[in-house]
């Protein structure tokens, strides 16, 4: 607390009142290509100001173009030589994040930093368009798929180039104030035991929970990528507009405590830069020095839940359950696909697989099959263990396929949050 309201610098030399500019100072970035969500305002904006002086090529991701555009034509204003784009995306909505994606990977562009700003904080109760609450939905979900859908693309980058990749999320000391049980997996869209403030609690440990689990799992992998979490302080940008008017009173009478906003992007700049925090991994930074996290960001299992629960919850290039009613289903067809990187299931990755109530005894007609979704025309499924199916070498008719997918399409289709389409 000391040296937040003094400024004094920790360890890395830089503290609270440290800008963005101050910490990134002499640092040529021009190799580097980064992506930042929500890059068109507040420390997002400053983050991909200051980035883009550094000589980095800086790619917006925005959900309101026009405010994204104007971002990009201030940033230019001052720093004419400045390379930006900007692209739309939608963290609230999984068909917005698929799409991006997809768009940026067809600029054929390399990848060195993701960088996951955006966020909403203390919305009323509210479901995204995928029917996820609404902050679990923006705030985590969608940057959990969004760095699924782009982390090949930062390893091809890593060894072409030789150039350590880095992750970094956004999160908060609000993650200290989440529900009981740190991530309330089985209630995640319950309305009558919605909080705001812990809702977005919950979303920002989760986003530490998000780091800490990729980072062990790139490191197992070998992979020449970091993830590091951080906390950028508190600043007075637009996040605060549903705040109560106690949270705005509270505001002023601790101003000393808040910082501006070129501070406020400092850690943010620092951790995506600074080559002395090369090799650093899986670790939560405030005020630009390494700081201790609650017990549940720290807690192991519980971010090797988070990651399976989300990886079943949101599509994905490996595996997303969803839950498919079928009222007449059909007798088993494949199509030729691969395995998935699970091994330990026999999962198919290529168009749709229906398997019939009768082939399925412990399963009654009309109940719940389970399938995995990858896109919307692509299905990961689940062979019976005792199919006596190896890799998959058999394929189906293109009309076989076509009606099957329109079948597919027809169906309900729910996640364990609700309707998905």
């Amino acid at each position: 607390m000391f040296r937040l309201i003094t400024g004094i610098a920790g360890h890395s030399g830089f503290g609270s009142a440290s800008t963005a500019e101050q910490v990134t100072q002499g640092i040529d970035a021009t190799n580097l290509t980064l992506l930042i969500t929500g890059g068109a305002s507040g420390i997002g904006f400053e983050t991909a100001r200051v980035l883009a002086l550094r000589n980095a090529h800086v790619i917006i991701a925005a959900r309101n173009m026009e405010a994204a555009n104007e971002a990009k034509q201030l940033i230019l204003k001052d720093n004419k030589t400045a390379r930006l784009d900007v692209l739309k995306l939608d963290l609230a909505s999984l068909k917005s994040v698929k799409t991006f994606a997809d768009n940026f990977i067809a600029l054929n562009l390399p990848l060195n930093i993701l960088i996951n700003n955006a966020g909403v904080m203390f919305c009323p109760y509210q479901l995204s368009e995928d029917g996820i609450e609404m902050q679990f939905a923006t705030n985590h979900l969608g940057h959990f798929y969004l760095t699924n859908l782009l982390l090949d693309k930062m390893k091809e980058t890593a060894k072409s180039t030789g150039i350590q990749g880095r992750i970094i999320n956004l999160t908060s000391v609000a993650h200290l104030h989440t529900y009981d049980e740190g991530i309330q997996f089985d209630k995640i869209n319950e309305e009558t035991s919605y909080s705001d403030k812990k809702a977005y609690g919950q979303s920002k440990l989760a986003n530490i929970l998000h780091a800490n689990e990729l980072s062990r799992r790139l490191l197992a992998e070998g992979a020449n990528i970091t993830v590091n979490s951080v906390h950028p302080g508190l600043i007075t940008t637009n996040l605060y507009r549903h705040s109560s008017i106690l949270i705005k009173s509270l505001k002023y009478l601790t101003y000393i405590l808040w910082k501006n906003v070129p501070q406020g992007a400092a850690t943010t700049c620092y951790v995506a830069l600074h080559p002395s925090l090369k090799g650093v991994s899986g670790k939560y930074f405030v005020d630009c020095n390494e700081f201790k996290s609650s017990s549940f960001a720290r807690d192991e299992d519980l971010a090797k839940r988070l990651w399976d629960f989300s990886n079943k919850n949101a599509p994905n290039v490996l595996q997303a359950l969803i839950i498919v009613y079928l009222p007449q289903a059909q007798s088993y067809n494949r199509v030729r696909g691969a395995r998935d990187n699970n091994g330990s299931k026999n999962r198919w990755n290529h168009d749709i697989h229906f398997a019939s109530s009768e082939k399925l005894s412990s399963k009654k007609k009309n109940s719940p099959l389970e399938y995995p979704v990858v896109t919307s025309n692509t299905l990961l499924y689940d062979m019976p263990a005792n199919s006596g199916q190896n890799d998959a070498t058999a394929s189906v008719e293109s009309e076989s396929t076509s009606m099957w997918r329109r079948r597919a399409a027809e169906a309900p289709v729910r996640t364990a949050f609700g309707k998905l389409s």
